[in-house]
């Protein structure tokens, strides 16, 4: 969940299954809720990862500008993650690992923001 040193594994949950739950749906609304991002998880999380994504931004500008493009150009690499973070954020959704982009894209684009 937000904030655990484990977080970044929540994109393994997106697709699993209960098969059997013997505590009433408490299994599955555990599950439900590292699945996908609840309202006020969505907004905190894509205003922290926009702060993250034009800091990066505004540094690869600056080492264009400072004539360094291959630094700048590693800088705008390293901005995409957090771009991603915040437009999966935006859909309440859990940003995908990056080898399941684009299979998680053609099977549920993303939409409307709710």
């Amino acid at each position: 969940m937000p904030g655990r040193p484990d977080s970044f594994a929540r994109y393994s949950y997106v697709h699993a299954e209960v098969l059997f739950d013997r505590l009433d749906g408490t299994v599955a609304r555990i599950l439900d809720g590292k699945r996908t991002l609840g309202a006020d998880e969505a907004r905190d999380a894509a205003a922290g990862w926009l702060d993250a994504y034009v800091n990066q931004t505004y540094r690869s500008l600056k080492s264009y500008r400072d004539d360094r493009p291959d630094l700048g150009h590693l800088d705008a690499a390293e901005s995409v993650p957090y771009a991603l973070e915040v437009l999966f954020a935006l859909h309440r959704r859990v940003r995908p690992y990056d080898k399941f982009l684009r299979w998680e894209l053609e099977r549920r684009p993303l939409g409307d923001p709710r």
